[in-house]
């Protein structure tokens, strides 16, 4: 009932609704698929959907590749917190949080708030993107382990990945493809 009376409150032709609608529905679809626990009510998954089509068009990161991070950080649990303490769906260290804040003059946060973390993880993989030059991979990789890393791999100070990150990397990629499928971004 909730669904029909936020999807019959806006225009059938804008654009943008209809895209947050298709993410939303790809949302809910992984979520009843892989058995995830379902934190979200229909207004709080139209707020994740409509920041991550607003995000993916401000830091021009793709929604398949948002989505396919958030699935693998945190299986879309927004109060998700690691072993190693990051938080929220995008799984953000708070020293992480703190610098994307800073580069995009955002004083008030919360990692746990759907809207500020998504913002603050999709500008922290535009980062790693504009860092290595666009290679999807690399982002990737640095989103898991840091740029840091990647740049030692590189560079040939360390001779590989940790195997944690080249799992990352493999269920990253193997989410976004799926993602990219349904929804043709």
């Amino acid at each position: 009932e909730n669904l029909s009376i936020i999807d019959a409150s806006i225009d059938p032709d804008n654009k943008k609704w209809a895209r947050v609608k298709q993410v939303r529905k790809i949302v809910q679809d992984t979520i009843k698929e892989k058995g995830y626990k379902n934190v979200f009510n229909i207004k709080e998954l139209t707020i994740y959907a409509s920041a991550i089509v607003d995000y993916s068009d401000q830091y021009d990161v793709s929604v398949s590749l948002i989505l396919a991070i958030t699935t693998v950080e945190s299986a879309f649990n927004p109060n998700s917190i690691s072993i190693a303490k990051a938080k929220g769906l995008m799984q953000l260290m708070d020293e992480t949080a703190k610098e994307c804040a800073n580069d995009i003059n955002k004083p008030f946060y919360n990692v746990f708030k759907v809207k500020d973390n998504v913002q603050l993880g999709t500008w922290y993989l535009w980062k790693m993107l504009d860092i290595f030059n666009g290679d999807i991979d690399l982002a990737i990789l640095a989103y898991n382990c840091g740029p840091s890393c990647v740049k030692r791999v590189q560079s040939g100070e360390y001779n590989r990945y940790p195997s944690e990150t080249v799992d990352y990397l493999k269920k990253v990629n193997e989410w976004k493809v799926k993602y990219e499928a349904l929804d043709g971004s």
